[in-house]
């Protein structure tokens, strides 16, 4: 797998972001599967209660299964805090460490390094791609500085079809999706871990989203 120009150097130079990257993601993953587990559990409780009278037995297994949901959020609250502390970083190896996997992502991100929180920028960016590569042929990612007012502008434009009239005024709202099957966790995500997220349509056609975040001193 090539890395878009990136110097084989500088990725092993940061191969300690690469291994936590790796590790955030594939605990997050399981953290997820342990929450979607009893939460499936529980709704087919609350079913079998609807179609019964409700008795303690089933109210016993709807609390216990609640008590796992919490457990596990508590969790994957414990994780975040502990990747939450700002280092400096190249913004085009963080970029690349989230872009890596899909073909038609061309990571036109600056080498810089800069003072930002590296979980943050690729939790956030990951769902905004995800949703460019499930409908566009050719994404790019790009930055753009601004050091007057500390801030990176991560910035992702695609070929596909773009936003809705209705996607354009919702999108990043929680619970709000226009895919069948979909939560509408993903931009939601995205809004909270940046420090402004701003969705547009780009006037050659295809979807443009710009994502915040603070450099820090």
């Amino acid at each position: 797998m090539q890395t878009d120009n990136l110097s084989k150097e500088k990725v092993m130079e940061n191969d300690i972001w690469e291994v936590k990257a790796v590790l955030f993601e594939n605990m997050l993953s399981s953290l997820f599967h342990e929450i979607s587990t009893p939460i499936s559990i529980l709704q087919s409780e609350i079913y079998m209660a609807l179609k019964k009278t409700p008795d303690n037995e089933y109210l016993q297994r709807i609390k216990k299964q609640i008590g796992k949901i919490r457990e596990a959020k508590q969790r994957v609250m414990n994780i975040t805090t502990l990747l939450s502390e700002p280092e400096v970083n190249s913004v085009r190896l963080v970029v690349y460490h989230v872009v890596s996997r899909f073909e038609k992502v061309k990571n036109r991100c600056s080498d810089k390094e800069i003072k930002i929180i590296p979980a943050n920028v690729a939790l956030a960016l990951l769902p905004v791609v995800h949703n460019s590569v499930s409908c566009a042929k050719q994404i790019i990612v790009k930055d753009k500085i601004d050091w007057e007012n500390k801030i990176i502008t991560i910035i992702v434009e695609d070929d596909g079809p773009g936003f809705s009239e209705e996607a354009l005024i919702k999108a990043g709202e929680k619970g709000f999706t226009t895919r069948e099957f979909h939560s509408g966790i993903g931009l939601s995500l995205s809004k909270k871990l940046s420090k402004n997220m701003r969705i547009s349509n780009r006037p050659e056609g295809g979807a443009k989203v710009e994502l915040e975040f603070p450099i820090y001193d």
